[in-house]
C-alpha cells in the first residue's frame, strides 16, 4: 500500500514557513503556528491597507463580494464574470480565513498550544500555508478613488 505524497514545511508560502522555521526546529509547534498567523495577519493587513480592525472582520471585509468602499481594498481570486465561482471563492476564502483566526489563533494567543500535537501543527501550517496562497495572489481591487496597488 501506498504511503501517499509527503507534506514538506519547506515548500510552504514563505509567508508561513519563514516566520515559523526557527521556532520547528527548536521543537516548539504551537509557537510556529503561533509565528506563522501573525505574519499571515501581517501581510494580508498590508495587502489591503487596513491596521485598524481585527482579523475577523479584516478577512470578511477584505475578501467580500460587495464592491470597495472608500478605505476598505477587497482582494479578488478570479473575476465576476462567472457570478457562482465569484461567490464561493470569496466566501470560501472567508470562511477559511476567519476560522484560521477563530479556531487557531485565537487559541494559541488566549490559552496556548495546549494538545497541539506535531502533525497537528504541520496541518495547520498547511491550511496556513493555503491561506496565505490566496490572499498573495489575490488581486487589490481597491475603493474609490485610490489606484491599484497589486
Amino acid at each position: 500500500m501506498s504511503q501517499g505524497p509527503a507534506l514538506a514545511a519547506t515548500t510552504f508560502h514563505p509567508w508561513v514557513w519563514k516566520p515559523a522555521r526557527a521556532h520547528w526546529e527548536s521543537g516548539n509547534h504551537g509557537a510556529a503556528v503561533w509565528a506563522a498567523a501573525i505574519n499571515v495577519n501581517t501581510q494580508l493587513q498590508h495587502k489591503v491597507d487596513r491596521v485598524d480592525i481585527g482579523e475577523h472582520k479584516l478577512v470578511a471585509e477584505a475578501f467580500g463580494t460587495a464592491a470597495p468602499e472608500p478605505g476598505c481594498a477587497r482582494l479578488r481570486l478570479c473575476d465576476h464574470s462567472n457570478p457562482n465561482l465569484f461567490k464561493d471563492r470569496h466566501v470560501g476564502a472567508i470562511g477559511l480565513g476567519q476560522g484560521l483566526f477563530m479556531g487557531v489563533r485565537n487559541p494559541l494567543n488566549h490559552i496556548g498550544p495546549a494538545d497541539m500535537s506535531e502533525r497537528e501543527a504541520l496541518e495547520t501550517l498547511a491550511a496556513w500555508s493555503l491561506f496565505a496562497r490566496w490572499v498573495d495572489r489575490a488581486t487589490v481591487e481597491p475603493g474609490p478613488g485610490k489606484a491599484p496597488d497589486s
